[in-house]
C-alpha cells in the first residue's frame, strides 16, 4: 500500500472513531460541561469558580463544592452543547435542593423554589441535532447532591412508569425587539398559556422582559426569563407595541384550529384500550401525524383516530404538533 493510501486509510478509521464517541456521547450522558459557582443562591456575578468537568454527578454532601464557596447558600450553572441521533431520550435528573434542566433554552425539569429532594425526575425529549443543555442548581441548606443522565428510549424499552413527552426545537424563538413590564407584585412564568402549565419561574413588579411570542387571542404572552422561555399573562404585564409579536404554537396550515394534534417518535402500538396489556389494533408508523380525541385520567395515554378507527397510544411516545393542552380533552378510560 503507498504512503497516501496509508493516510488515507488512519483518516478514515479516525473518522469512524469520532462518529461512535459523538454517538456514545447522547447514548451515555458523557459531554464537555462549563460550570460556573456562586457564593450566592441567584447565579449573582461574579462566580467563585469557573471549570470544566466530563459529567454531572455530584454528591457534596454537607461539604462546599470548591474553595470560596459556602458550605449552604450558594448555586451553579452547568453548560453543555450535545449533538443527538435522531430520537427521543429520557432525561434524569436528581437534586438536592433545587434545579432547573434547560433544552436549547427551554426548561424541561425544574423545581426551582419547589425543592422535591430525593425524588428522581424524568421527561422524555424528542431530539434530533445538536442542543444547548443547562443546569442552574441552588443549594439552600443542608446536604448537596445533583446528577443528571440521559438514555435513548429505544435502548430501556417499554417504561413503567410514563413521563411527559416534550418536543424541543433546534432553535430557540427569535427576539422580537418588543419588552414588557411586569405589573403584578409577583407574576408566574409557566410552560404553556394557562394557568394549569408548570411554573418557570416567578417575575416581580417593574421588571422588564423581551417578549418572544403571544398566543392567538394575546392573552398570554411568551417571555424570555434569564435565557428561558416561558407564558405570562397580559392581564398583568404591560406591553410595548403588542401589534409586533408574532402568535407562536398555533396550528399548522390547513389544521382545523380546533384540532388536538400529535406527531409518532417511534413505531408506536394502536390499542383497544389505555392499557399495555389491550390488543394491538395495528402498529403506526414513526412519524405519522394524529388527530388527538381524549386522554385517561392522568394523561398517560391519548385517545386517537388512526386508519379509520379510535384507539389509544402511549403519551410517552409522541411529540406535539398543534393544540396540545391535556387540559383541554375530555377523560375517557
Amino acid at each position: 500500500m503507498t504512503h497516501k493510501g496509508k493516510v488515507a486509510v488512519l483518516m478514515t478509521a479516525l473518522m469512524m472513531v469520532m462518529a461512535v464517541a459523538g454517538v456514545a456521547s447522547a447514548q451515555t450522558s458523557q459531554a464537555s460541561w462549563r460550570v460556573s459557582y456562586y457564593s450566592n443562591l441567584f447565579l449573582s456575578d461574579p462566580p467563585v469558580l469557573d471549570t470544566n468537568i466530563g459529567q454531572v454527578n455530584f454528591d457534596w454532601g454537607v461539604a462546599s463544592p470548591a474553595a470560596g464557596v459556602p458550605v449552604d447558600n450558594w448555586s451553579a450553572r452547568f453548560g453543555t452543547e450535545v449533538t443527538f441521533a435522531p430520537g427521543t431520550y429520557r432525561f434524569v435528573l436528581r437534586a438536592d435542593d433545587e434545579a432547573r434542566l434547560s433544552i436549547n433554552e427551554r426548561a424541561v425539569i425544574s423545581t426551582i423554589d419547589a425543592a422535591q429532594p430525593g425524588a428522581t425526575l424524568t421527561v422524555d425529549v424528542a431530539l434530533d441535532g445538536t442542543y444547548k443543555l443547562q443546569i442552574d442548581y441552588r443549594e439552600r441548606v443542608g446536604t448537596a447532591f445533583l446528577s443528571l443522565t440521559w438514555q435513548d428510549v429505544r435502548t430501556i424499552g417499554i417504561p413503567t412508569a410514563t413521563p411527559t413527552a416534550v418536543v424541543i426545537s433546534p432553535n430557540p424563538s427569535q427576539p422580537t425587539g418588543v419588552t414588557a413590564v411586569v405589573l403584578a407584585t409577583v407574576l408566574n412564568v409557566r410552560s404553556e398559556p394557562s394557568v394549569g402549565g408548570a411554573v418557570l419561574a416567578k417575575i416581580g413588579r417593574g421588571q422588564s422582559y423581551s417578549v418572544v411570542g403571544k398566543n392567538a387571542d394575546s392573552s398570554w404572552y411568551k417571555l424570555n426569563v434569564g435565557g428561558q422561555e416561558g407564558w405570562a399573562s397580559a392581564a398583568f404585564l404591560s406591553v410595548g407595541n403588542p401589534s409586533a409579536v408574532p402568535v407562536v404554537g398555533t396550528a399548522p396550515v390547513g389544521v382545523n384550529p380546533s384540532d388536538v394534534l400529535v406527531r409518532t417518535a417511534l413505531r408506536l402500538n394502536f390499542r383497544t384500550a389505555p392499557f399495555t396489556t389491550s390488543t394491538v389494533l395495528s402498529v403506526i408508523p414513526a412519524g405519522t401525524q394524529l388527530r388527538v380525541l381524549a386522554r385517561n385520567a392522568d394523561g398517560s395515554w391519548l385517545r386517537v383516530q388512526f386508519a379509520g378507527q379510535e384507539g389509544w397510544v402511549a403519551a410517552a411516545f409522541v411529540r406535539a404538533v398543534a393544540n396540545f393542552n391535556l387540559g383541554t380533552l375530555p377523560v375517557q378510560s
